[in-house]
Formats: structure tokens, sequence, C-alpha cells
């Protein structure tokens, strides 16, 4: 019976001496875990980073193409006007009378165009003749 005693103490000590051992294999595993998971979240971070930093760029390029479009948009819309006053300046003249007329009657884009096409044939209050 002394030798099963023995036997129990040692299988005890045995016991504990491989938890001991256990919980430093599971706390190394552990810190493993926690060192790629830290590792991963920094890179994780440094992409949003680098993603928001890059859409940022993307804004500023759209936005700076945005402007310089609308300022040629309305130079456009300008010209358009310009071309439109000289057509009218010329709408008495007998060369191509309908394509003038037409022109004339066409929008002009962003800006309200009339309901009904007006009639440039009709006496001009301000032209004499």
């Amino acid at each position: 019976m002394i030798v099963k005693k023995d036997e129990t103490i040692k299988e005890k000590k045995s016991k504990r001496a491989r938890k001991i051992v256990k919980t430093e294999e599971d706390e190394m595993k552990r810190k493993i875990f926690l060192e790629r998971n830290r590792i991963a979240a920094l890179k994780c971070r440094q992409r949003k980073k680098q993603w928001l930093q890059n859409l940022q760029t993307k804004v500023e390029y759209l936005t700076a193409d945005n402007e310089q479009y609308s300022l040629q948009a309305s130079a456009l819309r300008e010209e358009l006007i310009h071309l439109k006053t000289l057509l009218m300046a010329h709408k008495d003249c007998p060369i191509n009378q309908n394509a003038i007329v037409d022109a004339l009657n066409r929008p002009i884009p962003g800006l309200p165009s009339l309901t009904q096409p007006y009639d440039y044939n009709q006496p001009s209050l301000t032209h004499n003749n």
C-alpha cells in the first residue's frame, strides 16, 4: 500500500507539472495569437488610412474637373447667346431664312427655354425700315 500512495503522490505531482506545462504552452499560444492579431489590426488600419487618402485625392481631382467643366459650360452658354444675338441681327438677311429661324428657336442648354417659338419674321420694333 505504501507503494500505491507513492504512486498516487507522484501521479498528482506529474499532473500538476503537466498542467503547468500546458498553461505555459497555452500562454505562449495566446501570446503568439495576440501578436498576430495586433499585427493584422495594424495592417488593417494602415490599409484603411491609405484607402481614405486615395479617396480624398480622387474627390479633389473630380471636384477640380467638375469646376473646370462648369466654367467651360458657362463659357459655351455665353458664346451661344452671343451667336444667337448675331443671328438676330441678321434675321432680315435673305439668305437661308429658315435655318436662321430654326437656330434661333433652339433652346440653350441650362437656361429656361421659351414655351412657344418666337416668330422672328415679325416686323422688329427696334429695326427701322
